[in-house]
C-alpha cells in the first residue's frame, strides 16, 4: 500500500474544517488533497482523482452527506461521517460507511477512525488484486483506466484494482488481451465490431486508437 492515504474533506461549517484539517495533518499517513464546503464540488473532485478515505459531514445545504456517501457505491473511497447527532449513527452504517465521527470531534476518536479506514483501505485492494489472480481470462471483457486505477470488466460486473494499465497487459502476457488506447485493454475475443477509430463490445462502445487498431488487428490474425 503507498505511504500517505490521499483524503479530502467535505463540510460546509468553516470551524470544522479548521479542526478537520488539523488532525489530518497531525496524522503522517494522511495526505489532505481537497477541503469542500458541498458534495458537488467533492464529486468532481473524486471522479478525477484517486481518494482513499472522504471525512464527509452528514448535514450540509442541498445534497446531504448521506445521499453523497449512496452515490459512491462501488469506489474504494472509505467514508468516515462527521455529525451532531447520534442517531445518524444507524444511517451510516446502512450504507456502510467506514465509521463515524461525533462534533465535537476528538483527536483520539479521530485517529481510531483514521486506523480503522487504513485497515479497510488496505483489505480492499488486497481483495481486489486476489479476485484478479482468480478471474478465468475469458472471463474477462475490457480494461478502462480510472485515475490511477484499472477497472476490470467481466462478465459478472466490474471492480477497481491498483495496478497500471501497462504492468497489468504485462503481467497477464495473452496474446488475447490487446491496448487499444492509452486508457483502454480488451479481450479480442469479445469484440463483436471494429470501427475506424473504436469498436464495440456487446452494447459498449470503446475508443480505439491508430497503433491500438494495429495491435488488434494483428493479434486477431492469430485466433
Amino acid at each position: 500500500m503507498k505511504d500517505k492515504l490521499s483524503c479530502i474533506i467535505v463540510e460546509d461549517e468553516l470551524i470544522y474544517q479548521k479542526i478537520l484539517t488539523s488532525f489530518v495533518q497531525d496524522v503522517d499517513s494522511l495526505k489532505l488533497v481537497g477541503v469542500f464546503t458541498s458534495p458537488i464540488e467533492a464529486r468532481e473532485h473524486i471522479k478525477m482523482n484517486d481518494i482513499d478515505i472522504a471525512f464527509l459531514d452528514i448535514i450540509m445545504p442541498g445534497e446531504n452527506g448521506l445521499e453523497f456517501a449512496q452515490s459512491l457505491s462501488g469506489s474504494n473511497c472509505q467514508i468516515i461521517f462527521i455529525t451532531s447527532k447520534a442517531e445518524f449513527a444507524v444511517h451510516a452504517y446502512d450504507i456502510e460507511a467506514c465509521d463515524y465521527l461525533l462534533k465535537p470531534l476528538d483527536l483520539g476518536r479521530f485517529r481510531k477512525a483514521v486506523n480503522k479506514a487504513s485497515e479497510q483501505v488496505k483489505l480492499s485492494v488486497e481483495n481486489n488484486l486476489t479476485r484478479f489472480a482468480e478471474l478465468k481470462p475469458e472471463n474477462i471483457l475490457y480494461f478502462s483506466k480510472e485515475n490511477s486505477q484499472i477497472a476490470v470488466h467481466h462478465t459478472n460486473g466490474v471492480f477497481l484494482i491498483k495496478k497500471s494499465l501497462k504492468k497489468l497487459m504485462e503481467e497477464l502476457n495473452d496474446k488475447r488481451f490487446v491496448r487499444i488506447h492509452k486508457s483502454y485493454g480488451v479481450n479480442i475475443e469479445v469484440v463483436t465490431k471494429v470501427l475506424k477509430d473504436k469498436l464495440h463490445v456487446d452494447d459498449v462502445v470503446l475508443p480505439l486508437s491508430r497503433q491500438g487498431k494495429l495491435l488488434l488487428m494483428k493479434n486477431m490474425d492469430v485466433f
